[in-house]
């Protein structure tokens, strides 16, 4: 299902534009950024409320092969031809880890979901050190900057994760969302959200445009979302 193709606000990965922003940024001279080892073993979350965990679990796997593996190598690799064996974290083995527990459980995540904070221990408990903003205290410009800096470790040393409202790219559905991001086109000034979502495509959207997304309450904590910079 393409539902990203039912937003005018984002452009789904899938269709012929979204591949080729991808393959522009890939081959940039001009300071596009794109972290291959991310996007080539990127899966979805296997639980309704899992996207949380599922973008905490993409970031240390993408991080941990980043240390074994030369990462321009992954930008030949197929994602369907990838050896999912390779990839130690997992929405589902997240919670065999004492260090997620400490935060929370799959009992919890399945009844509330996560708060960008807790998303944000959870790396900081695998050992990450952690940026986490919320956009009442920050702006555009700041994000933008914080993107392209966590983007630009090409072996994925460091990666973002935004915490949104679909309802902002998608009027019809009111959830809100982890995903990790996984390029930046500075031409076009659009990211390159891994969405998470089970029945969502992947997708570009402005930076703006994205940072509307998070500017939206998250009543369990009464804060703005936002989104974490997480490095090992």
């Amino acid at each position: 299902m393409d539902t990203a193709s039912a937003s005018s606000k984002v452009i789904s990965l899938s269709s012929a534009e979204g591949k080729t922003l991808l393959k522009n940024v890939s081959k940039s001279k001009a300071g596009g950024l794109v972290q291959p080892i991310l996007y080539t073993i990127f899966t979805k979350q296997v639980t309704p409320a899992g996207c949380g965990m599922q973008s905490c679990a993409m970031l240390l796997s993408a991080n941990d092969l980043g240390k074994q593996y030369d990462a321009q190598s992954f930008m030949t690799i197929k994602p369907s031809s990838f050896d999912s064996g390779l990839v130690v974290y997992t929405e589902q083995s997240m919670y065999s880890f004492p260090q997620t527990l400490q935060v929370t459980s799959s009992a919890a995540v399945s009844k509330y979901g996560m708060t960008l904070s807790e998303v944000a221990t959870v790396l900081q408990n695998h050992g990450c050190t952690v940026k986490e903003v919320h956009s009442s205290h920050s702006s555009p410009a700041e994000f933008r900057s914080d993107l392209a800096d966590a983007l630009s470790h090409f072996d994925s040393r460091c990666g973002i994760i935004v915490n949104f409202s679909r309802s902002k790219l998608w009027p019809n559905i009111h959830r809100s969302h982890h995903s990790p991001l996984g390029a930046y086109d500075p031409t076009t000034d659009c990211v390159l959200v891994l969405d998470t979502g089970i029945e969502m495509s992947s997708f570009w959207v402005s930076v703006e445009d994205l940072f509307t997304a998070m500017s939206t309450r998250d009543y369990v904590v009464n804060k703005s979302r936002g989104y974490c910079v997480a490095c090992k």
